[in-house]
């Protein structure tokens, strides 16, 4: 029992899981996704035709013999090791950049042979259900269908996840094909649960449809489902978008959802987006009426961590009507004086002089006078 307990240990911390932190755990395992998928490409010189031909032919590395260098008895062993070195030290050794690296050399066939060496090398499911991850980005390039299921047989909901919207970012038109495919299949892929925090969870496999139906064609998709949903499922509904709308696309959607009078699913995509400054510019173009334009910017700026404070308030004030800001203004500024003071005033010194300059002072001398309580 104590092995398995140490064993379930390591692999949380070759997952990164951070139950204070899920929503940007996610969102940096999404970033990282795509980074690998590019570096895949990259390295190989797959690209753009690879996938307008839709060629799943595999170039490998050689050594000077001819041999290939990807031997997947020896990767086994090499992850043997790691996972004994992190029982040891409690921690991710650094020796853990050949996972994805080694897997540069493998071959389809090789790579869904994998998880299954694993567990008859004595290895535990947790890590096969780890090294899934790394497979399915692995395969992604070559056959995004064969990814899908891949990440499907390792599991784990959110892997499956991250693949599949990895693929819709990329062609949304195939990746709602293949789900609407899967979903009509015996049986069918939305009955499947797989493993997620508290418990197995369903795929939400119409969730996934309608975000790729909607990255596909944002001025024209069904929006019937995403405007009537609440709480958790709406949020997911949201977070899948935005992770896989293009920048070109995404103005169009916010102006859609504005337009069917959810300004709120607005707000809500401003503080979902994974990049603050992207999503500020992508505001403007959503061509809200002032008032509502200047409430959804200042929860825009207010979610901002304190370092990027500073570049935010610029954008406010200069993107915002002056006769509409004045409130907005003060609650920022309150706000901001009780987390940093000293950065406050070194803002409000190099404003130009006038009416927000002054209305800035007068706020930030108030937060100094009646402190909040939690501060």
């Amino acid at each position: 029992m104590k092995v398995l307990l140490a064993a379930i240990v390591v692999m949380a911390i070759l997952l990164g899981i951070n139950q204070a932190g899920e929503a940007e755990r996610l969102a940096t395992r999404e970033r990282e996704l795509n980074r690998r998928a590019r570096h895949t490409a990259e390295s190989h010189g797959t690209g753009d035709e690879d996938r307008r031909t839709g060629s799943t032919t595999k170039a490998v590395k050689l050594d000077r013999s001819g041999k290939r260098n990807f031997d997947a008895g020896s990767y086994i062993g090499k992850f043997k090791s790691l996972f004994a070195i992190a029982m040891q030290r409690d921690t991710l050794p650094e020796e853990e950049r050949f996972i994805q690296e080694d897997l540069l050399d493998a071959s389809v066939d090789e790579i869904l042979l994998l998880p299954q060496m694993m567990r008859d090398a004595g290895l535990p499911d947790e890590a096969a259900m780890f090294l899934n991850e790394s497979t399915s980005v692995r395969l992604l390039d070559r056959d995004p269908a064969l990814a899908c299921e891949h990440a499907i047989k390792g599991g784990d909901l959110e892997n499956f996840r991250l693949v599949v919207r990895t693929w819709i970012s990329r062609d949304p038109e195939k990746a709602a094909e293949w789900l609407e495919m899967r979903g009509k299949a015996d049986p069918p892929l939305d009955e499947k649960t797989l493993a997620a925090y508290g418990g197995n969870a369903p795929l939400d496999l119409p969730g996934l449809v309608d975000t790729a139906r909607i990255a596909a064609a944002p001025s024209s998709a069904d929006l019937g489902r995403i405007i009537t949903l609440e709480g958790k499922d709406l949020d997911r509904r949201m977070e899948d978008v935005l992770q896989v709308m293009s920048g070109d696309n995404l103005p169009v959607f916010l102006r859609r959802l504005s337009k069917e009078g959810r300004e709120d699913l607005v707000e809500l995509a401003m503080a979902r987006h994974p990049d603050p400054h992207l999503a500020r510019d992508y505001l403007k173009q959503v061509e809200l009426p002032p008032a509502s334009f200047t409430k959804i910017g200042e929860a825009a700026v207010a979610r901002l961590d304190p370092a990027d404070l500073p570049r935010g308030m610029e954008w406010f004030v200069s993107n915002t009507d002056p006769a509409l800001r004045g409130d907005s203004l003060d609650r920022l500024v309150e706000s901001w004086t009780q987390e940093n003071p000293q950065s406050v005033a070194r803002w409000i010194e190099r404003q130009s002089p006038g009416e927000d300059r002054d209305r800035a002072l007068r706020a930030h001398q108030e937060a100094l006078a009646h402190p909040s309580p939690r501060h």
